[in-house]
């Protein structure tokens, strides 16, 4: 049986992979977080208006993915040599953030956490 050459320079921790699955995964959270936010807060609504022809969804977008990419380098110099045994496991935190975020800015369950 003929054995896997391990290619030189090849990346042999997998951190900064997680880095990116979890940053990410609190970005998309982070959206519906702030749209059931700005849905239940008129001050809260405007306070995220930064470009008035977009509404909240521009301070929505832009606060999500200026904390998911700080979060991003912090993790990923924290992690860069570390090699987590099983990426599964933030494949699955992925799939929960994507579907809390959808779920997050589904507008019936909007309307149900806000008692609408």
């Amino acid at each position: 049986m003929a054995k896997k050459k391990q290619i030189s320079g090849a990346a042999k921790t997998n951190g900064p992979v997680a880095a990116a699955m979890l940053s990410g995964s609190v970005a998309i959270v982070g959206i519906g977080v702030l749209h059931l936010l700005a849905e239940g807060s008129e001050a809260a609504k405007k306070a995220l208006t930064f470009y008035a022809p977009m509404g909240p969804l521009s301070g929505k977008v832009v606060i999500s993915y200026v904390v998911g990419l700080i979060l991003f380098f912090l993790l990923k110099n924290a992690w860069a040599e570390k090699n987590f045994p099983n990426l599964r496991t933030w494949l699955y935190i992925v799939i929960g953030a994507v579907l809390l975020g959808f779920l997050f800015t589904f507008t019936p369950f909007v309307h149900f956490v806000l008692g609408e």
